[in-house]
């Protein structure tokens, strides 16, 4: 079920099988209440987020609980956004994701440290 959440909200911009998309991704969701508000997706050093429905806030547990054990495990947490998702940009630099390099479609941030860990 998850994975189709998910699918929906990426399947239109993508030329790729579904199969080919979760490869090697471990997806984890996050529910409110018994329901599931949002989904991570972590491969590696490598973490990514989505929301369903309605707006919904990530806590600093919420944070914390996620990227503390990539951290930990690899000494930092990557993730990259379309160079055009300002409000995506804005959310990465809140972090305290650090713009990397870009590749002409996506800016790549890294977080060596949680702000508030």
């Amino acid at each position: 079920m998850i994975h189709d959440l998910i699918w929906d909200t990426v399947k239109d911009d993508l030329y790729i099988s579904k199969e080919q998309f979760f490869a090697d991704w471990t997806v984890v969701p996050h529910s409110v209440n018994g329901e599931v508000v949002m989904a991570m997706m972590i491969k590696d050093s490598e973490f990514h987020f989505t929301t369903f429905g309605k707006a919904w806030a990530l806590t600093r547990a919420d944070i914390h609980h996620y990227l503390a054990p990539i951290i930990a495990r690899h000494g930092f947490v990557t993730t990259r956004t379309p160079l055009e998702d300002t409000r995506q940009h804005r959310f990465n630099k809140l972090l305290g994701f650090k713009a990397e390099r870009d590749d002409g479609i996506f800016t790549y941030y890294k977080l060596s440290r949680l702000r508030h860990a």
